[in-house]
């Protein structure tokens, strides 16, 4: 199922880039992959910037996990703090896009 959750954003990540990209005569996405150090997450950023629409833009995709849940998550909820003891089980991971452009200003 996460298989198939990632296809589909990955594919949808790339749509929004060429749909965007098309609106935009002078700029293209740069792309950068990266993957945490620890192994728990990996991403493609990819930015368009000084085009002729949008001044910066950027169509994230990204993917963590972790066996331990998050400080934020346990501060309000203590009962939450739980840690898995297999190296291979991720108590929570999340997966997603996010969108965010700035058009250029006209003058």
């Amino acid at each position: 199922m996460i298989e198939q959750i990632k296809k589909y954003l990955l594919d949808l990540q790339v749509d929004i880039c060429e749909e965007f990209g098309n609106l935009d005569s002078i700029s293209n996405f740069d792309t950068d992959i990266w993957k945490r150090d620890d192994g728990r997450g990996s991403g493609i950023t990819r930015v368009i910037s000084d085009g002729s629409l949008f001044e910066k833009g950027g169509v994230n995709y990204s993917i963590i996990s972790g066996d331990k849940m998050p400080k934020s998550a346990t501060a309000l909820r203590p009962d939450l703090k739980v840690e898995s003891t297999l190296h291979w089980v991720f108590l929570w991971f999340f997966i997603q896009i996010i969108l965010t452009f700035q058009q250029r200003m006209l003058t």
